[in-house]
């Protein structure tokens, strides 16, 4: 996908970038199909370059061509400054933090393995304990790939 990043620090800056990840749902009750994602992010702007590695719990629903869907990730992230700041006459040119995200999104589905996905995500990053913590916002734009391993989809929707 696609991705436009707000920081949440430096001022009002823009990264842009893209994500790609794997949903493996484990099974369907009625309309719902809880199951596990995998999310890498990667994106960079004037002031920095930010990436992170996230897995966790997603819940979707099946309306039809319609799948919206609920996140929570878990993961490790690195933000990497374009001009460090020389503190005692060392570069600070990176930061790393554990990070937490939540949000969702909606696969519109196009044929039984093709989609359009839109989704955005609130990440919480913490990079020292004496800092707050800031809150990046992710909206994405792409394509989503099912394989149907159980025959879940036949030729039709």
């Amino acid at each position: 996908m696609l991705s436009y990043v707000r920081p949440d620090y430096g001022g009002a800056l823009r990264n842009a970038g893209g994500t790609i990840g794997a949903d493996a749902n484990i099974g369907a009750f009625g309309r719902l199909e809880p199951g596990l994602e995998f999310r890498v992010l990667g994106s960079g702007g004037r002031v920095s370059n930010q990436y992170t590695y996230t897995v966790g719990p997603r819940v979707e629903l099946d309306y039809g061509r319609f799948h919206p869907y609920a996140t929570f990730q878990i993961g490790m992230g690195t933000i990497k400054y374009n001009n460090p700041e020389i503190i005692n006459g060392v570069p600070y040119a990176k930061d790393n933090s554990i990070v937490m995200g939540y949000g969702g999104g909606l696969d519109y589905q196009l044929t039984p393995r093709w989609a359009v996905r839109a989704d955005a995500i609130v990440q919480s990053w913490r990079v020292d304990p004496q800092s707050p913590k800031f809150h990046p916002m992710a909206f994405s734009l792409g394509v989503r790939y099912r394989f149907h391993f159980r025959g879940k989809h036949g030729p039709g929707f």
